[in-house]
């Protein structure tokens, strides 16, 4: 699971609200290599777009004179910039923006060392996980102590589930991840840990204060969130019910559904 606020905004008066939320942008100093994650909330699918891509989301069932019609969303991505992506469909243009989307800018010294990728994988057996015959993921076994899965939280059984928004459903997903997220400087992993959901969230140690987290069980509800508070940069939204802080774990409420949130300070893992 990815846990990300987004709000869409028409570019021009009067069409249809985006069907696609943002995920998240990876900036380049040339336009043509920009890519922005985009997900289709109908089917759950993430994928990623340059500009000039066209792009198709879940199909729309509509009653149109008495008879069924099939509707899918269709756009071209425009542009795409810090933040936000511009599409082009034929009601006009639409603009997808969230301030809780992760953004990150090409030629950055990455949190994650992926030149020592394969040696990780060596720290636990890996093997991919399935419900009900369909692929969710990848799960963790024999995670050696002091390894980099142990370091960001990880326990044996653990099913990640996606990484920043992203699907990790077969290798040829996680690779995507690999070569997307290279620069990123906050990862969101999303774990299913036996009968609970788990976000583990990792940021650079000197962005990390914890002191910024209003410690206590007293409930309280999360409103007038700024994008560059710790709480949004966490993932939470507004309107989110957080029930307990301890240390780095936060346990809160979203639409009725308990969730966990631990955070974790990272200098560099690999």
């Amino acid at each position: 699971m990815v846990f990300l606020a987004v709000t869409f905004v028409l570019a021009c008066p009067g069409p249809e609200p985006s069907r696609l939320e943002l995920v998240g942008v990876l900036l380049d100093d040339e336009p043509a290599e920009r890519v922005a994650v985009l997900r289709d909330p109908r089917s759950g699918r993430s994928f990623t777009v340059h500009e000039g891509d066209d792009v198709e989301a879940s199909q729309e069932l509509q009653v149109e004179a008495g008879a069924l019609v099939v509707r899918r969303y269709r756009a071209r991505v425009e542009r795409i910039e810090r933040g936000r992506v511009i599409l082009e469909r034929r009601q006009g243009r639409e603009e997808a923006a969230s301030a809780s989307a992760w953004v990150e800018q090409r030629g950055c010294r990455p949190l994650l060392d992926f030149a020592r990728a394969g040696e990780v994988a060596m720290q636990a057996r890996i093997v991919p996980a399935f419900e009900r015959g369909a692929a969710i993921g990848f799960k963790l076994f024999s995670i050696r102590p002091g390894s980099a899965w142990s370091t960001i939280g990880l326990q044996n059984g653990d099913v990640i589930e996606r990484i920043n928004g992203f699907d990790l459903t077969t290798p040829d997903k996680a690779l995507t991840v690999y070569s997307t997220l290279r620069c990123a400087r906050r990862f969101e992993v999303e774990v299913r840990r036996r009968d609970e959901r788990v976000t583990l969230v990792l940021l650079p140690a000197k962005e990390l204060d914890l002191d910024e987290l209003p410690p206590g069980r007293g409930a309280f509800v999360v409103s007038g969130l700024s994008p560059r508070s710790l709480l949004a940069r966490l993932g939470l939204r507004a309107g989110d019910v957080v029930e307990r802080i301890e240390g780095n774990d936060v346990l809160f409420t979203r639409a009725g559904q308990r969730r966990r949130l631990i955070v974790t300070a990272v200098e560099r893992l690999g």
